[in-house]
């Protein structure tokens, strides 16, 4: 059972009654995928790469704000393009999205969220000239691509809940379809998981996490 929270920063998410758990920071949502995924993920391969196009994979779309905070970075960057591909095996139920919807204040960023929420599984929708958008009911075991990506954007459920989704399987298999140059960001710091990335090839960073956390990963294909 999912029950819709505000947290530190002002900006919403979801806590799972059930796992205890939620989908972001209670200090911060935003402020928590702006650290994480935009600042150390987005800009920081944009910063490294001449390339227009990017292409992203999200391995746990939950509220969708990593997408939108994605979408709206594109606002600074003109001159960028980005494909976004999301992989959700239990997506966040309508009546919950239009919850969302209800206390999400800024018009644009709403109709964006219910296009991204409320399109169809498997069929790109096009949010805007510069914003591509795809989603996939799939656990990432199941998940079978020919794209490849520039980054990942590893969001799932934290190694004390969802301890499969951190194996060095898992961890494998989501970063198999990275070019060369290509990152991977997530929230966890935990030792195992960097030694998984490390085990799949990867070169690991540790880096300062969101506050109140300490740290965070990046690696680099």
């Amino acid at each position: 059972m999912l029950k819709l929270i505000e947290t530190g920063d002002k900006s919403y998410s979801f806590r799972d009654e059930v796992l205890n758990e939620t989908y972001h920071s209670v200090h911060g949502a935003e402020a928590e995928s702006l650290h994480v995924f935009i600042k150390s993920g987005l800009d920081y391969f944009a910063a490294s790469s001449k390339e227009r196009d990017i292409h992203i994979l999200e391995v746990g779309l939950g509220t969708g704000l990593n997408a939108i905070l994605s979408l709206e970075w594109l606002n600074k960057h003109p001159d960028k393009r980005i494909v976004y591909q999301a992989i959700e095996p239990f997506p966040i139920q309508k009546q919950l999205v239009i919850q969302l919807l209800e206390v999400t204040e800024n018009p644009e960023r709403a109709a964006s969220l219910e296009q991204i929420h409320f399109s169809d599984w498997e069929q790109p929708t096009i949010l805007n000239s510069q914003f591509t958008f795809m989603k996939h009911k799939v656990a990432l075991g199941d998940y079978q691509t020919s794209d490849s990506f520039s980054i990942v954007y590893f969001d799932a459920f934290g190694p004390q809940v969802q301890p499969e989704m951190w194996t060095q399987e898992m961890i494998c298999k989501s970063t198999e379809s990275l070019l060369e140059g290509g990152i991977w960001v997530s929230y966890c710091a935990k030792g195992q998981v960097r030694r998984n990335l490390i085990n799949c090839g990867m070169k690991v960073e540790r880096l300062a996490g969101p506050p109140p956390k300490r740290e965070m990963l990046r690696a680099k294909r």
